[in-house]
């Protein structure tokens, strides 16, 4: 029944990828406060940490079990996606 609302084990998939990706992202931008570059810096870095420290089984989504063939919607693109939000910070 769950398959059939997802079209399959692999939209299921791609739903919770998602998820964890909106997640993370919300987390690491919603830290980024006024201030110094480098508190800029080091607000994502924190940010990423505590998702890490917070969501584990979605962390672990993202970085191990992300297909490889696919370009877009990994953890790399998401790093890449934060690190130009905080390069046009700085």
């Amino acid at each position: 029944v769950v398959y059939e609302h997802f079209g399959g084990k692999e939209g299921l998939y791609a739903v919770v990828v998602d998820r964890e990706m909106r997640q993370l992202l919300d987390m690491v931008t919603g830290a980024l406060t006024a201030g110094h570059p480098r508190e800029l810096l080091e607000q994502a870095a924190f940010a990423l940490l505590d998702y890490i420290e917070s969501y584990t089984d979605g962390f672990r989504i993202l970085v191990r079990d992300s297909p490889v063939a696919q370009s877009t919607g990994t953890f790399a693109s998401l790093i890449s996606d934060i690190a130009t939000q905080v390069e046009d910070i700085l």
